[in-house]
């Protein structure tokens, strides 16, 4: 099922640096900052995670094989606004894969904004645009968001395998 991207983009900014998911080695902080009948499961910056996390029974996970998000202030540069970013983003993912249990999910290209996002103390900035000095804390608009995002519901009690994979126009996997 495709989804909108604002609440899992939001839940990875609302961590700083340190105790962001997209961080964690193993999945021991999986749980950290998850409520109601969705979990966001965080992918990493490029490379390979393999993650074992709990999940309680019932929740649907939402996931993205691959996404952009910007708010200003924008990269001198790089873009002009955020609706100009997220159509260039659109095409900077040239694969992009999801499976569960070996089977193939297919999740939508899905643009979702203009809205208001917090953006905490020590967050994400030196890796996305690498502003300099990097972001106060504050709430920033308009924020926008762009990827492949999917909720998969209905899993059974007991293990499973969920691969994530995804593969830029520069490399960057």
């Amino acid at each position: 099922e495709t989804v909108s991207g604002q609440e899992w983009v939001q839940f990875i900014l609302s961590f700083s640096r340190a105790e962001n998911p997209m961080y964690d080695k193993k999945g021991d902080a999986c749980y950290v900052g998850q409520h109601g009948d969705a979990w966001y499961l965080a992918i990493n910056f490029g490379g390979t995670s393999v993650r074992s996390c709990e999940v309680p029974e019932g929740v649907a996970l939402v996931v993205t094989t691959g996404c952009f998000f910007c708010f200003p202030p924008y990269v001198t540069g790089e873009w002009e606004d955020c609706p100009s970013f997220m159509e260039d983003a659109r095409t900077y993912w040239v694969e992009h894969s999801l499976t569960l249990d070996g089977v193939s999910y297919e999740p939508g290209y899905t643009i979702s904004g203009p809205y208001k996002v917090w953006y905490p103390v020590n967050g994400l900035s030196k890796f996305f645009g690498g502003t300099n000095p990097p972001l106060k804390a504050g709430v920033y608009e308009p924020a926008m968001d762009g990827g492949y995002f999917g909720k998969i519901r209905g899993l059974e009690p007991g293990k499973h395998v969920l691969r994530i994979g995804a593969l830029g126009e520069d490399g960057l996997s």
